[in-house]
């Protein structure tokens, strides 16, 4: 009698009756488009970028990051027991006022090209 394949049996489950119920697993995953630039990670402004409200920041990460009324992603890293943010825009420590809104999880690329 012959082996049986190994796919034998399996049902592929369903992403999702749409595109953002898949990127949202659960409620504390929020979906945003990125307004600014993190180089380091190739993440560039108007891509979709998955952002997990309840995960606590670690170096290297990209957070979204709210100062002083902006929000933006940035790079942390934490170097000497302290923070240090890296943006497009902004580069240095981490003011005590800036606040993690999220931890990034995953990046969509845009690929649609802007003639502007």
């Amino acid at each position: 009698m012959p082996f049986p394949p190994p796919t034998h049996g399996h049902i592929e489950n369903s992403i999702g009756t749409s595109l953002d119920e898949y990127l949202q697993p659960n409620n504390s995953i929020r979906v945003i488009i990125a307004c600014n630039d993190v180089a380091d990670k190739n993440i560039t402004k108007g891509d979709v970028v998955t952002i997990d409200m309840g995960k606590g920041a670690f170096s290297g990460c990209v957070a979204l990051l709210e100062y002083e009324g902006d929000v933006f992603l940035g790079q942390l890293f934490w170097h000497n027991r302290k923070w240090f943010v890296k943006s497009g825009e902004r580069q240095g420590v981490a003011p005590e006022e800036m606040i993690c809104i999220g931890i990034a999880r995953n990046v969509i690329k845009n690929q649609l090209i802007d003639d502007n």
